[in-house]
């Protein structure tokens, strides 16, 4: 997205130049070179904008490749000295369009065959007949975080995801936005999912705060609880409905509504997917339940109007609690709660 914003600065720094009177030759020409290399600097955070390794990596990604289970992330620049042929160690293998999983992987170069040699300091990879260094990657650097899936759109031809946080401490804004990379587009697809995102430490200012993604996943919400002292659980189950009780043990006011929707695992992919409605335009009544501390909220509910009968499989239900704080001022956290359906003696 950085290089992209600089693109176009520079093509309207270009036009401006263009429109200067020939009057204003060397003094004038000198100043508008500046002025493009300021421009690369504020947007794209470096110095040095050349082409060279770290403008050829996927859009978002730094340019990285993978040795012996570890991640190196390669520098912008060349290596000022030489590498022996001795030191090299393997040839690249596989290209990624994210970050790399396996071994002899990158995501700069979709070529194959590139030497990487052991050096001090890293892993060094010839590419375009220059040495280049990778440090290795820490995770310190990155953060994991607990969010909903809530709105998708396209820019420049690359899907992007919009995901409300639910984990407030460790991101301090209610949204922020990741680009897809090749292999992942699917997920623009799954408004409402909750995702486990790994992502860089940063992220764009101001708004919108645009993430360098690294993973996306869906979230094992049976462990994390996106609202503490909330809890949601499944009583009863059967093929027609399902018992749910959330408990509030904190001194919020806790409401939910009627609104819920379900889910099935893919027994061969172990991917969950929302079920298909059996009826068309369905609508749910827009009552709001208290759930005050100490009494918790039990509700049957029946889902054969919605889905038709379950058949035999592993199921999650999926509603949403509102923290009210005042008319305007409330949060919304999705709940999920797997059940099963058992085949029938």
């Amino acid at each position: 997205m950085r290089k992209r914003i600089a693109f176009i600065m520079v093509i309207v720094c270009v036009l401006l130049m263009a429109g200067c009177g020939a009057s204003n030759s060397t003094e004038d020409s000198a100043g508008a070179d500046n002025q493009i290399k300021i421009t690369f600097v504020e947007n794209d955070e470096q110095a040095d904008t050349e082409e060279n390794i770290s403008t050829d990596g996927v859009a978002d990604y730094p340019a990285a490749i993978m040795v012996n289970d570890t991640i190196y992330l390669l520098e912008g620049d060349p290596m000022p000295a030489e590498v022996d042929e001795s030191a090299i160690i393997g040839y690249t293998e596989s290209y990624t369009g994210t970050f790399p999983e396996n071994n002899g992987e990158t995501n700069f170069n979709p070529e194959l065959g590139m030497p990487y040699a052991q050096v001090e300091g890293g892993i060094a990879v010839l590419y375009k007949n220059e040495w280049y260094l990778g440090t290795p990657f820490s995770n310190e650097n990155t953060i994991t975080f607990t969010g909903i899936i809530i709105d998708h759109t396209v820019e420049s031809l690359v899907p992007v995801i919009c995901v409300k946080t639910l984990d407030e401490e460790v991101i301090p804004y209610e949204a922020v936005f990741f680009e897809l990379p090749e292999g992942e587009e699917d997920w623009a697809l799954k408004i409402g999912e909750v995702v486990l995102i790994t992502c860089s430490g940063g992220f764009t200012e101001p708004a919108p705060h645009y993430g360098t993604l690294i993973s996306i996943k869906d979230a094992d919400t049976d462990v994390l609880s996106p609202l503490d002292g909330v809890t949601m659980e499944v009583t009863e189950c059967s093929d027609i409905s399902v018992t749910v009780r959330i408990t509030n043990d904190t001194d919020k006011d806790i409401e939910c509504g009627s609104d819920f929707c379900l889910k099935m695992q893919d027994e061969e992919t172990g991917e969950w997917r929302e079920l298909d409605v059996a009826i068309d335009n369905a609508a749910f009544t827009s009552e709001a339940y208290m759930i005050q501390k100490d009494s918790p909220y039990e509700k049957v509910i029946d889902f054969e109007w919605l889905y038709g009968k379950l058949k035999p499989g592993r199921y999650r239900i999926v509603k949403t609690v509102m923290d009210f704080r005042g008319t305007g001022d409330y949060t919304d956290y999705t709940y999920t709660e797997e059940f099963c359906v058992e085949e029938e003696m």
